[in-house]
């Protein structure tokens, strides 16, 4: 699954050097395509176009929430490590890139942790007569 690149509005000020003011502007005036609107920023695609200077056709923006991966962990009660794993594993639908930081839905929901966590294998090798190395008399 391809992870979907993002920019903030000062990265994408940065990429076309123009003023961030100049692009925040561009944004409430929805002038640049395939925007999405987030709670707390606003997301441009890597490789939405700068809109031509007369040309005032504005564009529909999707809202979103989205949350950071630390956060994921935190509402979800799992670590951070955990979200990143998944996130290898392409087991997190949805997510996208917005600088070095991956954003998750916020309604996402972990898989089922299918790990054993029942202890009962502990002490295995005793109970049935296995040993645990080829040295471990010799100590």
């Amino acid at each position: 699954m391809a992870v979907k690149l993002y920019l903030s509005a000062d990265e994408y000020a940065k990429l076309h050097n123009l003023n961030s003011q100049r692009i925040r502007m561009l944004l409430r005036q929805r002038r640049i395509p395939g925007v999405i609107i987030t709670p707390k920023m606003y997301l441009i695609p890597e490789d939405a176009p700068l809109p031509p200077a007369r040309d005032m056709s504005q564009f529909e923006y999707r809202q979103a929430n989205y949350i950071s991966a630390s956060a994921a962990a935190r509402k979800n009660g799992i670590s951070i490590n955990r979200v990143r794993a998944l996130r290898q594993l392409g087991l997190i639908e949805g997510i996208i890139q917005v600088g070095k930081y991956q954003m998750i839905p916020e309604d996402w929901v972990p898989p089922q942790d299918r790990r054993i966590k029942s202890q009962k294998y502990i002490g295995w090798r005793n109970k049935h007569g296995k040993k645990d190395s080829e040295h471990s008399d010799d100590l």
